[in-house]
């Protein structure tokens, strides 16, 4: 090296608390960007609930349209009418529907977004579907958790065709609360009438 010429390296000594402070910034950061992108999320289905318009997959009983529209498959939508009027009688317990639907070729659907397989109805599934006022015509908005139970936030007329009458609909929550009202969890097997056996 040349006389009176010195050497300056470009490559600084960072120390550890400043190379900490900015893994945090970083790692806060991404937090706000998750939370704020749940929160838009959750915002747009709510505005898409409150038109009354569904998220996620059709339901059993419906497809989409060239126009993304919900529209009735009939023999599916048939089925579900027949369940839900077997179980509008009180003689029918979840796991009788089940057996019905399973034995008339009907399988469930993958939830939400899921792109799981169809498979056979349990009495979980019955329940689902008989708890489930958007057959009747409507949407119900429930928060970030679709799948909890109990009364959802709010409740609008949806978009869709009705599979079966708010009326009809009405009859199975009756038939659900008399059949668990003191003896919750025990089926009426004394008066249960199986598909299948008359």
């Amino acid at each position: 090296m040349p006389p009176g010429i010195g050497f300056f390296s470009g490559i600084s000594v960072t120390s550890d608390s400043v190379i900490s402070t900015m893994l945090a910034m970083l790692a806060a950061f991404a937090e706000w960007y998750l939370d704020n992108l749940s929160a838009e999320t959750t915002k747009g289905k709510k505005q898409r609930a409150k038109k009354g318009l569904w998220n996620g997959l059709p339901p059993l009983g419906y497809q989409s349209n060239d126009t993304g529209d919900l529209e009735v498959v009939p023999g599916e939508a048939e089925l579900i009418k027949v369940a839900f009027e077997k179980y509008a009688t009180g003689v029918y317990s979840y796991a009788d529907i089940a057996v019905l639907l399973n034995g008339r070729g009907l399988r469930t659907r993958p939830w939400g977004a899921s792109r799981g397989k169809p498979r056979p109805f349990t009495k979980d599934a019955s329940r689902a579907m008989l708890t489930n006022p958007f057959y009747a015509g409507r949407i119900a908005y429930r928060g970030r958790d679709a799948r909890k139970r109990g009364q959802p936030l709010f409740s609008t007329d949806g978009q869709h065709t009705a599979i079966i009458s708010a009326e009809l609909f009405d009859q199975v929550q009756r038939a659900r609360n008399q059949r668990f009202t003191g003896h919750r969890g025990k089926a009426n097997y004394a008066t249960a009438v199986y598909p299948g056996t008359g």
